[in-house]
This record gives C-alpha cells, sequence and structure tokens, in this order.
C-alpha cells in the first residue's frame, strides 16, 4: 500500500470524530461522525450518530474534516456503501486526502500542508 495513504489512515484513526460534509439540494449539510475506522484499500467507515439522509448519501460525493492536537485532516470522496441497521453507517471512498498542520509564532498563525494522498496519481504511477 502506498505509504502516504498509509500515514493517512493512521491519522484517521488516530482522531477519531469529526464531520461529515455535502450538499443537497437545500444547500451545505454537516453530520457529526462519533467513530471513523480506516478500511482497505483506500476507504474507511463512519459511524454517524444520526442520519437523515440514508438514501440520499449512496454514491454522493463528500468531504470529512478532522482536527487533531497538531492539524487537521481533510478527506474527500465517494460515499460507497450504507448500512442502516442498529448504526447508521457509511463506507466512504478515498480520493483526496490532506493533512495540515499549524504553523506560525505569535498573533501570525496558518495551516501548511504536510501531506497529500491522490488516488488519481497513485493509480499512473
Amino acid at each position: 500500500m502506498n505509504s502516504t495513504l498509509e500515514y493517512m489512515l493512521d491519522k484517521i484513526a488516530n482522531i477519531q470524530t469529526g464531520l461529515l460534509r455535502f450538499k443537497d439540494r437545500n444547500g451545505r449539510v454537516a453530520l457529526k461522525v462519533k467513530a471513523v475506522e480506516p478500511s482497505h484499500p483506500s476507504s474507511m467507515q463512519l459511524f454517524l450518530s444520526e442520519n437523515n439522509y440514508q438514501e440520499k448519501l449512496m454514491n454522493y460525493p463528500a468531504s470529512f474534516t478532522q482536527r487533531g492536537e497538531s492539524g487537521y485532516l481533510y478527506v474527500t470522496g465517494i460515499i460507497s456503501a450504507v448500512k442502516i441497521n442498529n448504526a447508521y453507517l457509511l463506507t466512504m471512498k478515498i480520493y483526496k486526502a490532506h493533512w495540515f498542520e499549524r504553523k506560525g509564532s505569535g498573533v501570525n498563525k496558518w495551516l501548511e500542508e504536510v501531506c497529500m494522498y491522490d488516488q488519481q496519481s497513485v493509480m499512473t504511477n
């Protein structure tokens, strides 16, 4: 497996919670994700605390944002599976993932990209 993807999946596993965002016809929607579990190859499972969008999310583009102690993870992909039994479980196929760290001194702070995974660049190499 690509070492960049392994790095991103490790970050996903360590942070756990985050926000799943997507657009519907009424505008942007953000759903709280209470747990995340990396799954292979290049996908992750998202456990939602509540979801009124189960049917709408299948094959839907979405983004996932997590905040860690030292930075932020931003993942874009497509929802590839939806399971609704006792929990709301979504599987997201990862297309791109970015890890940003906070940098700066004093009042000047910014985010600097440390690592990036792009599924298309992996497929062409």
